[in-house]
């Protein structure tokens, strides 16, 4: 992806917030904006990816051609090859984990494209993070040298593998199949939040169960523990200013899933949930989401409050070139 080059951070929020409102109803019939407009409507969609799911909305309007269509058609096309290859490659690194014995879990993308009604050609996947029993992390790691990929970085939570020859970016305007697909082996699932580790290794073990994704019996998350994890992890991205739309789209996809969600949001420090959820309420106004943020917001202090409240888009994105972090 690109960083956006705007004269005008009104402008750009402003196009981010016609994405959100664009993907529950777009309009009829292109408005007549002049092609600066467009350019910054099209960098906010790659950003935060959703090109690929505004395309499918416009299928069914009068919409034919124009500076947005052609665009997203070649977006929408190159994002279901790319998610086509890694979810082969998911297939074969899980079969060859099952046929050892190994306890791997895929989590994030590849759970709700398979599970829970996400289009497999409707949404980005930047890598493929798999859980893995601690007793199993070295063997799950040979599984994948023997596949062709090699470790290029290990960190606090997890190691990332690179196929040999898939290290370079091909090109940066859109989810290219040839671009670096990464996978991820993590021994937990946690996410560091400032001076607090929000860790769900155990939630996410203790309601898995085994079903069939993608051709084979395997490791299933739970959608409580998902939405839990999924919802810790934007607001990582929140703090990082890598905040994306598509995962919001996912969050509210999964919601009415979660049996006792304001027992799970609970169950975490709130500072981990309430900015996803500020996000959440702000561009999917359901009750269930009031509901949520009325219970957790008195647990913070009211500058965090504030803060989270006044999140929207654009701050809370990369195309922001003023971090927030002043709360």
């Amino acid at each position: 992806m690109i960083r956006a080059e705007v004269e005008s951070g009104t402008e750009i929020a402003d196009a981010c917030d016609d994405l959100a409102v664009w993907l529950d109803e777009p309009p009829s019939r292109p408005p007549a904006w002049p092609e600066g407009r467009w350019r910054l409507l099209r960098e906010a969609a790659q950003v935060h990816g959703v090109a690929p799911l505004l395309h499918l909305r416009l299928e069914a309007t009068a919409w034919r051609g124009g500076p947005l269509r052609t665009w997203l058609e070649e977006q929408y096309s190159a994002n279901r090859d790319r998610v086509a290859r890694m979810l082969a490659e998911l297939r074969s690194i899980l079969d060859l984990c099952l046929a050892r014995q190994l306890d791997v879990m895929a989590m994030k993308g590849p759970v709700l494209l398979g599970l829970f009604d996400r289009g497999e050609d409707s949404r980005p996947m930047n890598d493929l993070d798999l859980l893995v029993r601690d007793r199993d992390l070295e063997d799950a790691a040979a599984v994948l040298e023997e596949l062709g990929y090699e470790k290029v970085f290990e960190g606090w939570k997890h190691s990332k593998f690179l196929k040999l020859g898939n290290e370079t970016v091909v090109d940066d305007t859109r989810e290219h199949p040839d671009n670096p697909r990464p996978v991820e082996l993590h021994p937990l699932c946690r996410e560091r939040l400032r001076d607090e580790v929000i860790d769900l290794t155990e939630l996410m073990w203790s309601t898995a169960r085994r079903g069939e994704l993608y051709g084979s019996n395997r490791w299933l998350p739970s959608a409580d523990a998902l939405w839990l994890h999924l919802l810790v992890h934007t607001t990582h991205h929140v703090l990082l200013n890598t905040f994306r739309l598509s995962q919001l789209l996912d969050l509210d996809l999964l919601s009415p899933k979660v049996a006792s969600p304001a027992d799970l949001a609970a169950s975490v420090d709130p500072r981990a949930t309430i900015p996803a959820l500020c996000l959440l309420h702000k561009y999917f106004p359901r009750r269930c989401y009031a509901d949520l943020l009325q219970g957790l917001l008195p647990r913070v202090g009211v500058g965090f409050a504030d803060w989270a409240g006044d999140l929207d888009l654009y701050s809370a994105s990369y195309l922001s070139p003023t971090p927030w972090r002043a709360y």
